[in-house]
């Protein structure tokens, strides 16, 4: 797609002291909680909204999980959507959970699709989770519908003077 926003983190930072450090226990990684949020309620992204892909990264193990990598790769078109393909965070200590929001938008241009994307977590020592899918609709961009209800003219008696219009009532433009 040579209309998609996709960036990429081609260097994502790694402390090089994590992955030297030999644990006694692994972590146990799960994607949990996995939705899709948009400000309107209406179930789908719409063009110009921000929304998020959210859930909880939850470390079973009895061991930390370092240097985590979520990776999102569109399944279906990414055409008009704008979002980071890589996310890294840096620690998930044993037993306990993080919370992942992924900001996504549509642009002016999105289109009514189905829009599928796989999510991968990998960890530097290999304690990968394993892969979720989402999907969510778009929809195009709903341009405002405006049009001119009703045409009045203000030729009201203005006894005191402080208004703008000086006329006799009838709602014609006289001289």
């Amino acid at each position: 797609d040579n209309y998609s926003s996709i960036k990429q983190n081609k260097t994502p930072i790694i402390n090089e002291d994590i992955l030297n450090f030999k644990q006694k226990f692994p972590p146990d990684l799960f994607i949990e909680n996995l939705k899709f949020y948009e400000p309107s309620h209406n179930k789908a992204l719409d063009g110009l909204e921000k929304g998020s892909i959210q859930f909880n990264l939850v470390n079973k193990g009895r061991g930390n999980a370092y240097n985590l990598e979520i990776d999102i790769t569109p399944l279906t078109s990414s055409k008009n959507l704008s979002f980071d393909t890589k996310t890294i965070v840096e620690e998930v200590f044993k037993k306990s959970s993080k919370k992942i929001s992924l900001p996504i938008k549509g642009d002016i241009d999105i289109e009514d699709l189905h829009r599928e994307f796989r999510i991968e977590i990998t960890e530097s020592s290999g304690f990968d989770a394993d892969p979720a899918k989402i999907s969510f609709e778009t929809l195009a961009f709903a341009s405002p519908n405006l049009k001119i209800e009703q045409i009045a003219i203000d030729d009201n008696e203005d006894e005191e003077g402080e208004g703008f219009s000086y006329g006799n009532g009838n709602s014609i433009i006289e001289s």
